[in-house]
């Protein structure tokens, strides 16, 4: 990890993932829509090395996030 994916992951870790528990996501599902809101688009590896998230559940999470509707997702073929 770089040192600018590291000073990120510690802002990850602070204000943000602790206003969207608030708001009602899972520890998991506000971990992701950080890392996918300091990220940007990015695929389900890139999520998971900044939230911390387990890779096998980064794609149920997303799938959550999706019909909640506050992302957008596209298959990588």
């Amino acid at each position: 990890m770089v040192k600018a994916e590291i000073i990120l992951k510690q802002k990850l870790d602070e204000g943000l993932h602790r206003s969207l528990m608030d708001l009602g996501l899972s520890n998991y599902e506000s971990k992701a829509f950080a890392a996918l809101c300091l990220l940007g688009k990015a695929s389900a590896k890139e999520i998971c090395e900044l939230s911390g998230v387990p890779q096998p559940r980064v794609y149920g999470i997303l799938t959550k996030l999706q019909k909640r509707g506050l992302i957008f997702g596209q298959r990588q073929s």
